[in-house]
């Protein structure tokens, strides 16, 4: 199957885009090649023809793109990552790829739920078409994956295994390991019974213990009953006495543990608690009670104290103010006269102020328009004088203009004609110019080329064809003359190599047959009468070396047809090399005339060009005036023109003039107003400064008022309610001064305060510790005892609880002491019963236990025998997918290591993970392997990546076993340097047309690209060029 065309609608970076891969005469191109910068869309390609084609694509269902996928879903609508946002959502992805009738065409549209390449309903559709397009990166990932247990993994979910090996094998091994472990278990089981087996019991052990049990339950003993003893009624046994002996245990260890703590208690060695200490502690309690009530009652009177202290600041605060502010209004009532004349003087000064302050603002505004009408003016005079006096040596030589403006415009018309005619001449000289500088760089990169040596890789040029073609006929000619010396000399040498044997075998035949008298050849039979006869004989059979001197007869002849052929060779390439130096000889006179020539009008451009800047200049200056009219019209315009301006002149200086003499008159009445202004405010100033002024000022300041508010009735008014107020305060303040001195009489002082308050609470602090202390210890006693005492309780009624506390231990400390001796006798009578039952229990679960071992043990050979078959099949397997014999073809056709030449896979199956390496030998086989990934380079790494994938695709199979006859190269030749790069072409350029396979590559190497065009031209192989203009666009290269 080969692809005829492809087109592709809405994919990826891809709007519309169709690419044919068929040529002008018919036959499908068999070497596509495609050509953009990274980031052009080159991978987007392939994925859509594989899209296409398999309704998938591998690297991102088989990459780790699924997460990125749901979250790239969340900044689109509808479709998927596939569909190209920059177009309409409305359209879906098309693709379509028809091929060279030996596959179905395929024209596919894809719904939005089809776009989903992780969707569970998602399906596959010609997944051997995957095994067809080489990508670099799954050339790393195969090939420099960290372990290979994780290349055996790739290998068999990414190169067409359908069935789960893998998961059989790790089946196979967790079995295996389970039986393993259950058998050391079995073993381990087996040696403790063994070690465990004593001398056969016997005697009336099992009697003794049901006798044993029935008394013991006599006694009120909970004993199980059981109708005969066995092993599960002695197991019972043993857990019931073993229950009751812990518990009869703890009892005994808390008795005793009580015991001495109660006792610790009472003689004073606890650090806990003992009878002193809670006597103590009661004490101590009962004396900072005391101390505390005291200390607070005295807190109380020394607060109260600091309550009339605050309130005796205040009323002598308040005194102080009242009488203040009573001093203020009896000032005013006795200059209430003279404040009041103030005040009408400075209200007159500062309405005068104020209302000729008004009027200067009017002036200044007035001032401002009568500028601003001054300013326009003075602007329009120079235009307007300037009118008229440009408009009068016209208006007196207006003759003389006309017919200067006139010569000028047709001078101008001259210019500029001869100006064009001399521009499009320097360009053509330019022009030729740059196409000769060209040619010379073709031919000189010719010369280069040709110097290097001659090949046909020169005719892509097109220069000097038939001589090239001459001399390639030489070439040819040489080279079958070359042959045929190669084919004389080989059987020159192997007639003289027949002769030394031949002279060899005469040398040992005379130490063979000294002891023959006769001359009968042992070979023929032939009598030679002598055994010298027949050698000499031998000796002088010239046949061989008549043929050696034929031979080398033809080889001088063939020698010398050869130094005539490259004499010939030497003639035409010198001949061509003087032809080629001549042209450029010839190119280069031609460009040095033609920069003669453009040096030439280049000047007598700008001359040009200056002579028509100054008559433009000329032109301009009366264009607008004259125009295209005549001189009548002319004359008639400049005539109005010239009284116009006579008349706007005369008008502008007459008002220019009114509005000076008005400006004048309002500036000396501006003055007049501010000399006013300044003496009122000199007189308003000197009453400020006045000490009657600031006096009343500062009264006002203090009652927070303006000098204009307040008549006299409303200060008589407040002065005598101030001096009721006052009464008030000094009454209050005797009472304030006798409670003092009766809290201070009773020895309360304020000057202890801090003092008092830290004795609180460092009383307080200590009663509560005190208090935590007691209960604490309280508790303690608490848990020893029966009855529950509190802190309120008298140290002897705690000391009578201790005593009855021990006395009623001791007691129980004996019963359960005699319990556990009882215990002990039981215990014995189960043991003997336990030693007579089970020796023969044992015995028998040893034998038990050896059948499940040897059951194991068969099951284990099974498990073995399938592992080494699975390896086995594997090692097949995988020996039968890796064609070892084209890989190898294939490596060393780009022969990227001078010493590791061969390829060998080996697959390890016998551990739980498979592991699959790659490995490389030299001629000396496995001796001298190593692994490609510790030693080899980025680029003989990607070789040999690159070598395994294309032997794989050169051998892929479709649905139907027939040939896929079309491979897809994503970037092959990364980190590759110059001969790899030459190897890998003639290697692709073998595979494309020695095998009649199509081959699709993209690459975003400039070099390469060209250097395939070279070696693989379209004209003469059967091959397609394209390349991006730009992302998502593809056109053919020509």
């Amino acid at each position: 199957m080969k692809i005829k065309n492809v087109a592709i609608e809405a994919f990826r970076c891809f709007d519309y885009q169709s690419l044919d891969f068929e040529r002008e005469d018919g036959r499908l191109a068999n070497l596509i090649v495609l050509y953009a910068p990274n980031g052009f869309g080159k991978t987007s390609l392939f994925d859509a023809i594989e899209y296409g084609v398999t309704r998938s694509v591998n690297r991102f269902t088989k990459g780790v793109y699924d997460k990125d996928n749901r979250v790239d879903k969340k900044f689109r609508k509808k479709h998927s990552f596939l569909f190209n946002k920059n177009v309409d959502t409305k359209r879906n992805i098309r693709v379509s790829v028809h091929f060279d009738g030996t596959f179905k065409d395929i024209d596919h549209t894809f719904s939005v739920a089809e776009e989903n390449l992780y969707s569970a309903k998602a399906s596959k559709y010609n997944d051997f078409f995957k095994d067809v397009i080489l990508s670099q990166e799954w050339f790393d990932y195969f090939i420099r994956s960290t372990t290979p247990e994780e290349r055996c993994n790739i290998f068999f979910e990414y190169f067409g295994r359908r069935d789960d090996l893998l998961t059989y094998n790790k089946e196979l091994e967790d079995v295996r390991t389970e039986l393993k472990s259950f058998r050391k278990s079995k073993e381990e089981e087996v040696k403790k019974l063994s070690e465990g087996l004593k001398a056969e019991v016997k005697g009336d052990a099992l009697h003794l213990l049901q006798k044993g049990l029935e008394q013991y339950a006599e006694t009120g003993w909970n004993l199980p009953s059981y109708d005969s003893i066995n092993a599960e009624s002695i197991k019972a046994l043993y857990i019931w006495i073993e229950t009751k002996t812990d518990d009869i245990k703890h009892v005994l260890l808390v008795n005793e543990s009580r015991l001495a703590t109660i006792s610790s208690i009472l003689n004073g060695n606890s650090i806990f608690a003992t009878i002193s200490d809670l006597r103590n502690d009661q004490i101590r309690l009962s004396d900072i009670k005391e101390h505390l009530q005291s200390i607070k009652k005295y807190r109380d009177k020394q607060d109260r104290l600091f309550l009339i202290l605050k309130e005796q600041d205040e009323n002598i605060e308040m005194k102080d103010r009242i009488d203040k502010e009573k001093n203020v209004y009896n000032y005013y009532i006795a200059n209430e006269k003279k404040i009041s004349d103030l005040l009408c003087r400075l209200y007159r000064l500062s309405e005068d102020k104020r209302h000729k302050e008004q009027i200067v603002k009017n002036v200044q505004k007035k001032l401002a328009v009568l500028y601003k009408d001054m300013e326009d003016i003075q602007q329009q005079i120079p235009d307007v004088e300037g009118n008229f006096r440009a408009i009068t040596p016209v208006y007196d030589n207006l003759r003389t203009y006309y017919d200067q403006y006139r010569e000028r415009i047709v001078k101008k018309e001259d210019n500029a004609q001869k100006l064009k005619t001399s521009k499009s001449h320097l360009v053509q000289l330019q022009v030729n110019n740059k196409e000769l500088a060209a040619s010379i760089k073709v031919i000189e990169a010719f010369r280069k080329d040709m110097e290097k040596g001659i090949d046909e890789s020169l005719l892509v040029q097109n220069l000097y064809g038939a001589q090239l073609l001459a001399m390639l006929d030489e070439k040819k000619e040489l080279v079958e003359i070359e042959k045929a010396k190669s084919e004389l000399d080989n059987k020159k040498k192997g007639h003289e190599l027949y002769k030394s044997e031949v002279q060899r075998l005469v040398d040992n035949s005379r130490t063979i047959y000294s002891e023959f008298k006769n001359g009968v050849c042992p070979l023929c039979g032939y009598d030679w009468e002598s055994i010298e006869g027949l050698i000499n004989n031998i000796e002088n059979n010239h046949a061989i070396d008549d043929t050696l001197f034929n031979l080398s007869k033809q080889y001088e002849e063939q020698e010398k047809k050869a130094k005539t052929v490259r004499e010939r060779i030497s003639d035409k390439k010198n001949e061509l090399q003087e032809t080629i130096r001549y042209d450029i000889l010839a190119k280069q006179e031609q460009m040095s005339l033609n920069d003669k020539q453009i040096e030439s009008l280049a000047k007598e451009i700008c001359k040009i060009e200056d002579e028509m800047e100054n008559l433009e200049i000329d032109i301009a200056k009366y264009s607008g005036r004259f125009g295209d009219r005549e001189y009548e019209q002319v004359k008639d315009k400049i005539d109005e023109e010239y009284n116009d301006a006579q008349r706007a002149f005369s008008n502008i200086k007459k008002k220019e003039t009114e509005l000076k003499n008005g400006i004048e008159e309002e500036e000396k009445r501006l003055q007049e107003l501010q000399y006013d202004i300044k003496k009122l405010a000199s007189e308003y100033e000197s009453i400020q400064f006045d000490d009657f002024y600031q006096k009343t000022k500062e009264c006002y300041k203090l009652l927070n008022c303006s000098l204009d508010q307040k008549i006299v009735e409303y200060w008589k008014d407040r002065s005598n309610a101030l001096s009721k107020t006052l009464n008030k305060v000094e009454m209050s303040q005797k009472g304030i001064t006798a409670e003092i001195e009766e809290i201070h009489n009773l020895g309360i002082n304020e000057f202890d305060k801090k003092s008092k308050e830290d004795e609180l609470e460092r009383l307080s602090a200590e009663h509560e510790s005190v208090l935590q202390t007691l209960n604490k210890k309280v508790v303690y006693i608490n848990k020893l005892t029966k009855e529950n005492i509190s802190i309120e309780d008298t140290v002897e009624k705690v000391e009578e609880c201790l005593r009855q506390e021990i006395d009623s231990l001791k007691q129980d400390q004996g019963i359960q002491n005699k319990l556990l001796g009882e215990l002990t006798s039981f215990s014995n009578l189960v043991k003997n019963s336990e030693e007579y039952l089970g020796y023969n229990t044992s015995l028998k679960e040893i034998d038990k236990k050896k059948k499940i071992i040897d059951e194991l043990d068969n099951k284990l050979d099974v498990l073995n025998k399938e592992k080494e078959r699975l390896s086995t099949y594997v090692k097949t397997y995988i020996d039968n997918f890796f064609d070892k014999m084209l890989i190898n073809k294939l490596y060393n056709t780009i022969d990227p290591h001078p010493k590791y030449k061969h390829i060998n896979f080996d697959c390890d199956f016998e551990k739980q993970n498979p592991r699959l390496c790659v490995k490389m030998a030299t001629a000396n086989g496995v001796a001298d392997e190593i692994v490609p990934n510790l030693y080899f380079s980025s680029a003989q790494i990607n070789i040999l990546s690159f070598c395994i994938f294309m032997a794989k695709a050169l051998n892929a199979k479709d649905d139907n076993g027939e040939d896929v006859n079309c491979i897809f190269i994503d970037d092959p030749i990364q980190a590759m340097d110059d001969i790899n790069v030459l190897s890998v072409v003639d290697l692709l350029r073998n595979v494309a047309f020695a095998n009649d396979k199509q081959v699709l590559i993209t690459t975003h190497d400039r070099n390469f690209y060209e250097l395939l065009k070279k070696k693989c031209p379209a004209y003469i192989f059967n091959s397609k060029y394209f390349k991006f203009l730009e992302k998502g666009v593809i056109v053919e290269d020509d």
